[in-house]
């Protein structure tokens, strides 16, 4: 009672609890996206069949590549604006 009043008031009973505040979130999160685990599952299981392609270019070797072009100085929007 403070002044005639009735007061609450938090008393802190650990210094921290993070993992409390993780799994709150996540079933938070949770409960928002719904997501309907069966369907991901049936997703998961299921085999992809893999096709060959002969149409591939071999990578280009190192030193054919050209060279990165480089940027010429004083040319960024900070310096753009005035």
């Amino acid at each position: 009672m403070h002044h005639g009043f009735p007061v609450r008031y938090y008393k802190k009973i650990r210094e921290r609890n993070e993992a409390l505040d993780c799994a709150v979130y996540a079933m938070a999160a949770l409960d928002v996206l719904n997501p309907a685990f069966e369907k991901l599952a049936e997703n998961m299981t299921k085999e992809v069949p893999v096709e060959e392609s002969s149409d591939l270019v071999p990578a280009t070797p190192k030193e054919n590549r050209p060279a990165p072009r480089r940027r010429q100085a004083g040319g960024g929007f900070v310096d753009a604006w005035r």
